[in-house]
């Protein structure tokens, strides 16, 4: 009878957004985690970590993705092909799957027998290559045959070598032979060899035996070979064994990929750039670099992919960086979100910004903007009103109104202060505005020793001269957080020997340009002067309750009562987080609700309010998450998602809990039905920050009132004033403002 009533009830109650563990997941991948390209026709296709990356006719402002939220099962693209009789992109995955896709219908269709193969161990996909009706694909265990008309694997040449760690790296088809290029050399073997799987029927190149062969490119009359010890030729040879040269002016030169141009010369890519050979054999070294990861060609195109910094369209002239239309770089330092503004700074070592203003996502760095210092790095960011302010490790503060509009801020025409030998040379590691729109900038290394700038609103700059820590200015302030009080929080390192020092407190009493009137405390491990897990600070969260809770790498503590901290006398001790102690926190966040999330070696791990008990872990094994290296957490109120900045790009797990509302909001409920056993606890949105939330009976009985306590979404553990849990049957949920005298209700059912 309860099946036939929950059915019932999930007709009645539409479904909700998700928490929790329930929790629905979207990711921004970057295309600079990607392994491997392909053109697809016009179409230009990245296959990464996280799944496709797809720009429409080569173009960076059409560009769609492919991954676990868009119903691909598998992760960790590591090969792809071209199937242009088909039309459909194949893609191998580091599990041994194989995928089907076209660009046109969308249709996928996923090939698991690699994956589910119990003969052999190492079934990453290492190359595909279509020679016909054949698809040719390189495994960690050899190389294995696969009929794309009939959709059949034919047989598989692991044999060549009898050991485990024979890989199969390329397949090329050319006068009569086969050739296969191996993580243990390169052999080859007549094209009508009855026994593919026979050791004995291949021959080996001796010149390269036991060298990791990763590229074969037939060029005119040669078949060209790359290895770590460099470009290879083979000049001759239809069944007998060939002869084998090294080309000397390539030797020593780590092979990596090739590509032939539609002129008849062939593009290398090795450890040293990227050099041309023309048809005559003479040498043209096209573009020095150090990293390069592969070439994507298509008749009078060519593509080059950076680990470090990304897509470049590759010229005669130069590489031209393509900008995609999202977010540009990997590894984010900071992220800017106000609901008009959204985007992110690449960091120390990065090499750009990439921002949207609503029209669409641009990037901003020296290419674009000459002013910019050649060497800049992009670290903190602030909004303010109609722009974003971003520090730099170099080029002091960089002003974006518009895609069009970028001004910088440095020693010149700000009260910035450069270092010291270099005044034009300026760092800025973080910005902050606080609830007075007074703006803040960690002005590193400088000169005058002061590093902490102040733009109050509407008036000068001018330096903070209390922050220079009493009886010693070498010691750096490398981080900075404005609580809600007003209070500035400043990690401490010594600038001479550099063991962190511990956390620094400043209260600026409210006036910014005034500092004789302000107070500080210095908070260290040591009992009554902070009970800190750690001297090093990675981050700092404030609740609505005047606590700050801190992450370090030697576990999490909690400080109450931190917005009057500077005026307490006597000790100060934080408290440790014993659901988590003695773990490294990353990063630390708190929703409308007041749970704790925090990044931990393993993932994402998500505390109760009063941080006693951990409610949830997500983590790259259990979830859509792209990676478990977290290294920044926001919170985005407006909408209730918690924003994951990893390694990999963005993932953003939709909460469910809101800010809350100016008035009650018809109430969302979740789960609904409460299926008691099976759910927990009832997530109930819609509060103002001054509500109360009460659970009635249809005729109008009170069961339970919880008082929202400024949160926007609470919790209700399915039981009733006294303690007692509610039976089965149809509940009313109220949420009524006391403050203002307006109401909202709902309906859920609870199911024993």
């Amino acid at each position: 009878m309860n099946r036939f009533l929950l059915l019932a009830l999930s007709g009645l109650f539409p479904a909700l957004p998700l928490f929790a563990q329930f929790g629905t997941w979207s990711n921004t991948f970057s295309p600079y985690a990607a392994t491997s390209g392909v053109m697809a026709g016009p179409d230009l296709i990245l296959g990464t970590e996280a799944g496709l990356v797809i720009l429409k006719n080569g173009d960076p402002g059409q560009i769609s993705f492919l991954s676990g939220t868009e119903g691909l099962n598998s992760t960790g693209i590591t090969a792809l092909a071209w199937d242009s009789l088909r039309q459909e992109v194949i893609a191998g995955f580091q599990n041994g799957d194989l995928l089907f896709f076209s660009p046109q219908s969308g249709a996928k269709r996923v090939v698991s027998d690699i994956r589910m193969s119990t003969v052999y161990e190492k079934k990453q996909i290492t190359r595909l290559v279509i020679d016909g009706d054949m698809l040719y694909i390189g495994t960690g265990f050899g190389f294995v045959t696969y009929r794309l008309t009939t959709r059949l694997f034919i047989i598989d040449v692991s044999r060549i070598r009898l050991i485990s760690s024979f890989e199969g790296r390329d397949f090329l088809r050319r006068n009569g032979l086969l050739w296969v290029a191996t993580s243990q050399g390169l052999f080859f073997t007549p094209e009508t060899n009855p026994n593919l799987k026979n050791p004995d029927s291949w021959t080996a190149v001796s010149q390269l035996n036991n060298q990791d062969v990763v590229r074969l490119m037939s060029w005119d009359t040669l078949l060209v070979a790359l290895s770590p010890q460099g470009t290879g030729i083979i000049r001759s040879g239809v069944h007998s064994i060939p002869s084998w040269a090294t080309d000397t002016r390539l030797a020593g030169k780590t092979g990596r990929d090739a590509a032939r141009l539609p002129d008849g010369s062939l593009v290398i890519l090795n450890s040293a750039g990227l050099t041309r050979l023309l048809p005559d054999r003479s040498i043209v070294t096209h573009h020095a670099f150090s990293n390069g990861e592969f070439l994507i060609s298509q008749r009078d195109s060519l593509y080059l992919f950076r680990a470090s910094t990304g897509l470049f369209s590759v010229t005669g002239s130069g590489l031209t960086p393509l900008y995609l239309n999202g977010i540009g770089f990997n590894s984010f330092h900071d992220l800017v979100d106000d609901g008009g503004w959204f985007g992110g700074s690449a960091g120390k070592f990065g090499t750009s910004i990439t921002l949207n203003d609503g029209s669409g996502f641009f990037t901003v760095d020296q290419a674009t903007f000459p002013a910019i210092r050649g060497n800049a790095g992009y670290l903190g960011m602030e909004t303010d009103g109609n722009r974003v302010l971003i520090g730099t490790w170099g080029s002091g503060v960089i002003s974006v109104w518009s895609r069009d509009s970028v001004g910088v801020y440095g020693s010149q025409n700000s009260g910035l202060s450069g270092i010291a030998g270099d005044p034009n040379y300026v760092v800025v590691l973080d910005i902050n505005r606080d609830a007075a729109g007074n703006l803040w900038m960690l002005n590193a290394f400088t000169a005058d020793q002061y590093p902490l700038k102040v733009k109050p609103a509407g008036q000068d700059w001018s330096a903070v001269t209390s922050l220079r820590y009493p009886g010693n200015p070498a010691y750096d302030f490398s981080k900075h957080w404005v609580d809600p009080s007003g209070l500035h929080w400043f990690e401490v390192w010594d600038a001479q020997s550099q063991p962190s020092v511990g956390l620094y407190v400043l209260d600026p009493k409210g006036t910014p340009a005034k500092t004789s009137d302000d107070q500080w405390k210095l908070l260290t491990t040591r009992s009554g002067s902070g009970s800190l897990p750690s001297t090093i600070i990675n981050d700092i969260a404030f609740d609505g309750n005047g606590s700050a809770w801190i992450a370090t790498p030697g576990g999490l503590s909690v400080l109450y009562g931190a917005n009057y901290l500077t005026s307490q006398s006597g000790p100060i001790d934080s408290q440790p987080v014993y659901a988590v102690q003695g773990q490294s926190v990353r990063a630390v966040a708190i929703d409308a609700s007041g749970r704790k999330w925090l990044s931990l070696v393993g993932g994402l791990t998500v505390l109760s309010p009063d941080g006693d008990q951990v409610e949830a872990m997500y983590h790259t094994g259990n979830s859509p998450l792209l990676s478990n290296s977290i290294s920044r957490l926001f919170y985005r109120g407006s909408t209730g998602e918690m924003i994951c900045l990893t390694d990999r790009g963005l993932s953003v797990l939709s909460t469910g809990v809101l800010q809350p509302e100016d008035k009650p909001t018809g109430p969302t409920i979740y789960p609904n039905p409460f299926i008691r056993g099976k759910h927990s606890s009832v997530w109930i949105s819609g509060a103002s920050a001054n509500s109360d939330v009460m659970i009635l009976g249809l005729d109008g009985t009170v069961f339970r009132r919880i008082p929202s306590a400024g949160s926007g979404t609470i919790r209700w553990d399915g039981l009733d004033d006294q303690g007692r849990p509610l039976g089965s049957g149809f509940y009313l949920v109220a949420i009524r403002d006391t403050g203002k005298g307006t109401s909202a209700i709902g309906k859920m059912a609870i199911i024993e």
